[in-house]
């Protein structure tokens, strides 16, 4: 669930100057509302909390990729996940989705699960092995915890084609609740900056009431 909470406008702008604003990247429109409604129709918070529509129109509506894995799934006890949404969206790739629930992991049309726990890095090497060829494109929305983040980054980024985009979901933005254990703009933005990668972040139009909703992307081969 989002951490959705207003916050003032001056520490909002404080945060914002190092983000790319939601009116300053272009999107395909019908992109955008496809996306969204698909997200809405299989329960998901990524549109009706975040806003993440928009942000990934913007990366990822021109790329025809034909491989793509999401890494954390399930919304509590139920085969819900967003995966059903991306298969919609990319109906000619393969969709390959990785979680530590292995009693939901399904297989169905176009969409295969893996078992993956971010605190055992040696099952990234399994998933990896099962899936066999690299992917296009990466989202992590699993723990959101900066340390198992980092973890799944470097265990998981030699997996992208060489043209692909990394995605990273729900970060907050520095300043709200400083007891919150969820990753931090600030600290992604050290570790990415030490990198010598591509990297950007954006801020959805919902980011003034839900804090963490920022993706960052990180563009492999640029």
């Amino acid at each position: 669930m989002a951490a959705c909470a207003l916050i003032n406008r001056e520490t909002l702008l404080e945060f914002l100057n190092n983000m790319i604003l939601h009116t300053q990247y272009s999107y395909n429109e019908e992109f955008s509302q496809k996306l969204a409604f698909e997200f809405t129709a299989v329960g998901s918070d990524k549109s009706s909390y975040h806003g993440y529509e928009d942000i990934y129109s913007h990366l990822l509506s021109d790329m025809l990729p034909t491989s793509f894995l999401e890494i954390g799934l399930f919304l509590g006890e139920t085969r819900s996940t967003d995966l059903f949404a991306w298969e919609q969206m990319f109906p000619e790739a393969k969709i390959y989705g990785a979680d530590i629930k292995s009693h939901l992991l399904f297989k169905s049309g176009n969409i295969q699960t893996f078992f993956v726990d971010q605190s055992r890095p040696e099952t990234f090497l399994d998933l990896k092995n099962s899936i066999g060829n690299k992917v296009d494109i990466i989202l992590d929305d699993a723990s959101h915890v900066f340390d198992l983040t980092i973890s799944t980054f470097e265990n998981m980024f030699d997996f992208l084609e060489d043209d692909g985009i990394y995605l990273i979901e729900d970060i907050l933005y520095e300043n709200y609740n400083m007891d919150s254990w969820e990753q931090r703009s600030s600290e992604l933005k050290e570790y990415f900056d030490k990198t010598g990668l591509t990297y950007e972040m954006y801020a959805t139009s919902k980011v003034h009431s839900c804090v963490d909703s920022v993706v960052l992307a990180v563009f492999k081969g640029k």
